[in-house]
């Protein structure tokens, strides 16, 4: 059974709305196994499994992030005539449900609530988008690799992928990135800890700085 009040935007609706989203014939499921890509236009709600979003921006592409059980995906390039700047693959056994665009643009005229929250959500991508920008035009390496780590919520950090993924993320070399890293932990800024997890030491002080 699907709940949809696990997923963004798709939370507001009401107990109807859900069965129209539900109901609907349009709305289809996805199963992937590991390695396959996604394509095709919609709104995707992951119901389970794992996937990897990489970059095409250039001619080496780079992991992004990962995407979960309740993320969604798709948002803004439902309603776009542009092809995606990324690519999406399955890490592991996944299944998607996908809400094509006439479905969305229904839900809007039915409820205020999932069009301002559709609207809010795409706020918030613009701000990563802002955000990524920042990385890449940032001074040096350390303040890169800071602004970096300061666009997550948390203060504790589970770096998606690698340090050379991230090193191709921000532009930098292998080398740099490793010196911004113990520059960073010198300064008392972070705190490296096993794995690819990383400590931010009094977040909101740094992010006043």
């Amino acid at each position: 059974m699907i709940f949809l009040d696990r997923f963004p935007v798709f939370s507001v609706l009401t107990e109807e709305e859900s069965g129209f989203v539900l109901g609907d014939r349009r709305v289809s499921r996805l199963k992937l196994q590991s390695g396959e890509h996604v394509s095709g236009r919609g709104v995707f709600l992951v119901l389970g499994g794992s996937l990897s979003v990489f970059s095409e921006d250039g001619p080496h592409p780079f992991l992004m992030r990962y995407l979960h059980a309740g993320d969604i995906f798709g948002v803004a390039m439902t309603f776009s005539e542009e092809e995606s700047f990324s690519h999406i693959v399955a890490r592991e056994k996944t299944e998607l449900l996908i809400v094509p665009e006439d479905v969305i643009t229904e839900l809007m005229d039915r409820s205020t609530d999932f069009r301002n929250a559709y609207i809010k959500y795409l706020s918030s991508r613009i701000r990563y988008l802002n955000m990524k920008i920042g990385h890449l035009t940032a001074g040096d390496a350390k303040q890169k690799l800071l602004s970096y780590l300061l666009s997550f919520e948390s203060e504790e950090i589970t770096l998606p992928g690698s340090l050379s993924d991230l090193a191709k993320s921000l532009h930098l070399g292998r080398a740099s990135l490793y010196r911004a890293l113990d520059g960073l932990e010198e300064d008392g800024i972070i705190k490296k800890r096993s794995g690819n997890r990383i400590l931010i030491i009094e977040k909101q002080a740094v992010d006043r700085t």
